[in-house]
């Protein structure tokens, strides 16, 4: 079992020394390369220059301890695109959600088997490498677009408009100054939010052209709170986000059904007053998975929802927070594309959608 014939960086942040060689000396016979430290401080230190693929990476450590080694490089390196894979002795539930919150992409308890080790790298890395295909393919596709032209030059500049005002928002020496504070938020969700739009506008485009098919995998919790760690960067709005969550694992398309969370998402913080609940819940029923979404607006009706026309919404009132109209659009494509049941209603003011799909056996 390999991943391609590229080796893949990996590091380990480890302070018992026996796991910290056994490990590296296992990972290479896996025929990667890897760089082996012995707590989040020396990790730190090496991160830019290594660039890892996948980070494996203990909690309890001295000087840095797992958790704020994580911290320390969403904020340095707010655009890191490293796998991170939590080992530990430490299995309550709270530590667990500790380290989801932060963005970790998975959570292994020890003592682990080699063998699942080596199962969950494979996979992770596979993943990892279909989106980094994925996102050079959207970026083919949309090069030749005469509305946006080449994807890079939006992308890369958005991407230092973002990264630049996250390093401020987190480095300024007059933080405390709530008009610098408030002008340097307002760059980066702008920021965000346009990075949204243009990548829409590349799915929107391979969706035209008939290119998103059906990838079946196993949808966990992680994948739901990964989509919403983003979204709330963008809103500012953790305290106004309820999730219930009931199963476990849901065999279907894991790509799709993101995209589908975070549109609905993305619809509801933008349509709802801030301070006001957006309320998931997520059930399995036999076979069924249902997603409920309900929130209160005051700018978002039926009609809106049966009559979208991406990048072509001409609507020009106050409370509409209007965009390209591209999130509808695609949230209907998807859940057609997935042969999902929905139901929409709007009832004083109150909007509840409803999603019923059933799994890939």
């Amino acid at each position: 079992m390999s991943v391609n014939a590229e080796q893949k960086r990996i590091l380990i942040v480890e302070d018992d020394q026996t796991i910290r060689e056994n490990l590296k000396e296992f990972i290479q016979m896996l025929n990667h390369d890897v760089l082996a430290t012995v707590n989040g401080k020396e990790a730190s230190e090496v991160f830019e220059s290594y660039n890892p693929h996948l980070i494996l990476c203990d909690i309890m450590m001295p000087e840095m301890n797992g958790f704020d080694f994580l911290q320390y490089i969403n904020l340095m390196h707010p655009l890191h695109t490293s796998l991170f894979i939590f080992l530990t002795a430490k299995n309550n539930p709270e530590d667990l959600r500790t380290g989801m919150n932060l963005g970790a992409d998975d959570y292994i308890t020890k003592p682990f088997d080699l063998a699942e080790l080596q199962i969950v790298i494979y996979t992770k890395l596979m993943k990892q490498e279909s989106t980094f295909k994925a996102i050079e393919n959207a970026k083919k596709n949309t090069a030749d677009l005469p509305i946006l032209g080449s994807y890079d030059f939006f992308n890369n500049n958005l991407n230092n408009i973002a990264a630049g005002a996250h390093f401020l928002k987190f480095n300024h020496p007059e933080k405390e100054d709530l008009i610098i504070q408030t002008v340097i938020q307002v760059i980066e969700q702008s920021g965000l939010k346009l990075q949204r739009s243009i990548s829409n506008y590349q799915f929107y485009n391979s969706w035209l052209n008939e290119k998103i098919k059906i990838q079946p995998a196993n949808f966990t919790e992680l994948d739901i709170r990964n989509v919403f760690k983003k979204l709330t960067q963008i809103y500012l709005r953790q305290e106004d986000l309820v999730i219930n969550i009931a199963f476990l694992s849901f065999k279907h398309d894991t790509n799709l059904l993101k995209k589908l969370i975070e549109e609905l998402s993305d619809n509801a913080f933008k349509f709802s007053i801030p301070g006001t609940s957006v309320i998931w819940s997520f059930n399995q029923v036999n076979e069924f998975l249902i997603l409920d979404l309900k929130y209160v607006s005051y700018g978002f009706t039926e009609k809106d929802y049966e009559n979208v026309n991406p990048l072509f919404n001409n609507n020009t009132s106050e409370t509409s927070n209007q965009g390209l109209g591209l999130g509808i659009f695609l949230i209907k494509e998807i859940i057609q594309h997935l042969n999902a049941e929905l139901s929409l209603k709007v009832e004083k003011n109150i909007i509840h959608y409803s999603i019923r799909l059933k799994e890939i056996s």
